[in-house]
């Protein structure tokens, strides 16, 4: 009987905890969250060149003009951000040319594209997007 109780009460504890898990509307990232570093592609690129470690640890707070959309991400300048199938499918690039997303670094890498020459990959594979910014915006 004394067990039933310990796994009832086990039990309930990890329900509370899921259901008050996240208290910033269900996405992963708070943008109100103080340790947010607001950048560019460009500041990113920087601070994984100076101190990579340090960088991974950084949730940043990107915008920037969208290079390309593939079939799981976006490229923004070095960065390649992951965000849900559906919400690339929905961005047109003609109408909203510019992107603003939160999120963190999971990957560094060097990419091989011509001869040679090579490119630092920085990929966002835990991201969310913030805003989408229109044509007429900028």
């Amino acid at each position: 009987m004394k067990r039933l109780t310990v796994l009832l009460l086990a039990a309930a504890m990890a329900l509370s905890l899921v259901a008050c898990g996240s208290q910033n509307g269900g996405g992963a990232f708070d943008v109100s969250d103080e340790n947010v570093v607001e950048a560019t592609w460009e500041d990113v690129f920087d601070d994984v060149q100076e101190n990579e470690a340090k960088a991974r640890n950084n949730i940043y707070k990107v915008t920037g003009h969208i290079d390309k959309i593939e079939s799981d991400c976006c490229v923004i300048g070095a960065l390649y951000v992951y965000l849900p199938r559906d919400v690339l499918a929905s961005i047109d690039t003609d109408e909203t040319p510019e992107i603003t997303v939160i999120g963190k670094i999971t990957d560094v890498y060097e990419e091989e594209y011509y001869q040679g020459l090579g490119a630092t990959i920085i990929e966002f594979g835990e991201a969310e997007l913030v805003e989408l910014h229109d044509a007429a915006d900028n």
